[in-house]
């Protein structure tokens, strides 16, 4: 019984060396402190992909909204949001939708990650 929970406690550990909103994170990733950034405090952040929510604390402490798909992401534009967080693979999805400009392009491992904008006169009306 207490290999198991030496494994637990290893586990815990490991999680929380990898954990963006642990405290002993080495901070904020590229992508997170340049889409906080482009916001103001009120402004709210999509993000493309639900692990990439993080904790509002990652994003410098602005309301995140997940955007997964593309009816979401007409919504969040819609409504006012303005800047998005995607991993590179999903450009080209999102383009197909918006027209946008790549604000910061930053690597991760094997990853990549953008943070766009697209401009108010460019987004959709949203369909009824």
């Amino acid at each position: 019984m207490s290999s198991l929970r030496l494994l637990g406690a290893v586990e815990l550990a490991l999680a929380a060396r990898r954990s963006p909103a642990s405290p002993r994170s080495t901070g904020k990733s590229p992508w997170a402190e340049a889409a906080a950034a482009l916001t103001q405090p009120d402004e709210t952040l999509g993000v493309t992909r639900g692990t990439l929510v993080c904790s509002q604390v990652f994003y410098g402490r602005r309301r995140v909204a997940g955007i997964e798909t593309l009816e979401a992401t007409l919504r969040f534009l819609a409504s006012g949001g303005n800047v998005i967080v995607t991993e590179g693979r999903n450009l080209g999805l999102l383009e197909s939708v918006v027209r946008v400009e790549m604000r910061s392009h930053r690597r991760y491992g094997r990853r990549e990650f953008v943070v766009v904008t697209a401009a108010p006169s460019l987004v959709p009306a949203p369909s009824s």
